[in-house]
């Protein structure tokens, strides 16, 4: 019986060689894949679906100042949401490989007429091997498919970071903001100081009533409460920065860059017509519409079914002679013609280009909104900037002049220092203001349009200085 059997193994596995050959594409083999995700900077999973460990050179300096270029960097690798967006890449790079795959043959053995009385003597035994055949473009519609969701996942990816980047510059320069706020409030506190001191020794000679030192203490106070307010709200910024690079703790002290008082206009219209050309999102959008349009064709392909081929060996038991069978089946689609995926697919075609038009009305919505904020913003602090500051210094030292000469009270003087403070705060929240608009076209836009740093050196005409009652001689203040 072996010596029969044996020739007709080797033509099994002859015959399975061949079809074997059809396995697969190697466009699309492991290695292929796998290279193409290191190449797209996507980190592999191992066996356990762990996420690689970060190299340790992805850490802001130990050191120095801390630009925005750091924090960025760190966030391309330590961003969690960022290595999510990055893993479903690899999701579909694994579902593309499989997409490439022909489908396995199935293995058999039969015996038939096998008799009740002779058992497996008389009975014809074969061994034999089905191989589906695909028709038509059934597999090369399913690695379109699998290809345009691919680069669906990838244009993702892109978007993703575009939108962490602008998050992180946003709060980045909201630190900023609150440093050079932190350090105007500080500088008024030591004015505010040395007011209430001179306050406190013309009172003490007896040479004011006490009102005049209670007003320059409730602006100690004022500046106190608001120096507490700005620490709270870095603490919060500095977290929530923190949490955006991966968990690593920033000192809001070492982050370099200023807030710019002469911020440039901006072209909407100009912007606009970028946004439309190149934002990550769109490209997402019309991938997504790509991979819908391939899905489409791939349940239509579907639709035509396999080709079942088998070729099987063995012997007669009767005659003890080797046999060889050839044969071919066929599903009929008879009652599923895949009508309903086919329309499912369809409607997702259709969602996918409605939701094209919806992200690009969002896009548009949030930049024009971003812009007049910042139009707005910019407004003012040209206002504040070129004439309320200037003109409130002015008056601060006319009135210093007037007190010198003896035609203004300390009341006067101290009402012309509370204007040319609150002057130089409202100066500083309003660029803090243009700042966080900026930020948030910058978002829509990118910084490939605008400069990615959100701040610029303070230019030196913006210093506002002061002149305080304790720089007048001892006789003025006795006065």
């Amino acid at each position: 019986m072996p010596h029969a059997v044996g020739p007709h193994r080797v033509c099994i596995i002859i015959a399975c060689s061949c079809l074997a050959g059809c396995a697969g594409d190697s466009s699309f083999s492991g290695p292929s894949i796998i290279a193409d995700l290191e190449r797209h900077r996507i980190p592999v999973a191992d066996d356990d679906g762990r996420v690689p460990a970060s190299p340790d050179e992805y850490r802001l300096p130990a050191t120095g100042p801390i630009t925005l270029a750091d924090l960025l960097a760190v966030a391309e690798v330590k961003n969690p949401d960022l290595a999510s967006v990055r893993s479903g890449v690899g999701v579909a790079a694994g579902a593309l490989w499989q997409a490439s795959m022909y489908p396995n043959p199935r293995g058999d053995v039969l015996s038939e007429d096998i008799s009740r009385d002779d058992g497996f003597s008389g009975s014809k035994t074969t061994v034999g091997i089905t191989q589906p055949i695909i028709l038509g473009d059934r597999r090369g519609a399913a690695i379109r498919a699998a290809d345009a969701e691919r680069a669906a996942r990838l244009a993702a990816v892109d978007a993703r970071r575009r939108s962490l980047f602008g998050e992180i510059t946003t709060v980045h320069a909201q630190l900023l903001v609150l440093r050079e706020q932190h350090r105007l409030y500080t500088e008024l506190r030591g004015v505010a100081d040395r007011t209430l001191a001179s306050a406190q020794a013309r009172f003490e000679a007896k040479a004011a009533p006490e009102t005049d030192v209670i007003r320059p203490r409730v602006e100690v106070y004022r500046i106190d409460a608001a120096l507490g307010r700005l620490a709270s709200e870095q603490r919060a910024s500095a977290k929530q920065l923190a949490l955006l690079i991966g968990g690593v703790d920033v000192d809001p002290a070492r982050l370099d860059g200023a807030v710019d008082f002469n911020p440039p206009a901006l072209d909407a219209l100009q912007l606009e017509s970028v946004v439309k050309a190149s934002h990550p999102a769109l490209v997402v959008a019309d991938k997504q519409i790509q991979a819908a349009e391939a899905r489409l064709e791939r349940e239509r392909a579907e639709r035509t079914p396999d080709l079942d081929v088998r070729v099987a060996a063995g012997y007669r038991g009767e005659t003890d002679d080797g046999v060889l069978e050839l044969g071919a089946g066929m599903t009929i689609p008879l009652w599923d013609a895949r009508e309903g995926s086919i329309l499912s697919a369809r409607f997702e075609l259709m969602q996918a280009r409605q939701d094209r038009l919806a992200v690009e009305n969002d896009l548009q919505s949030n930049l024009y909104a971003a812009a007049g904020e910042y139009e707005s913003a910019k407004a003012q602090l040209d206002s504040f900037r070129d004439q309320i500051v200037p003109d409130a210094q002015r008056a601060f030292d006319q009135t210093t002049e007037g007190y010198r000469a003896g035609r203004l009270s300390f009341m006067d003087l101290l009402d012309a220092q509370r204007t040319l403070t609150e002057a130089r705060v409202t100066l500083s929240e309003l660029a803090g203001a243009v700042v966080a608009a900026r930020s948030r076209i910058l978002q829509v836009v990118g910084p490939e349009v605008m400069n990615s740093n959100a701040a610029a050196t303070v230019p030196a005409a913006t210093e506002v200085p002061f002149t305080t009652p304790e720089r007048l001689t001892g006789a003025e203040v006795s006065r």
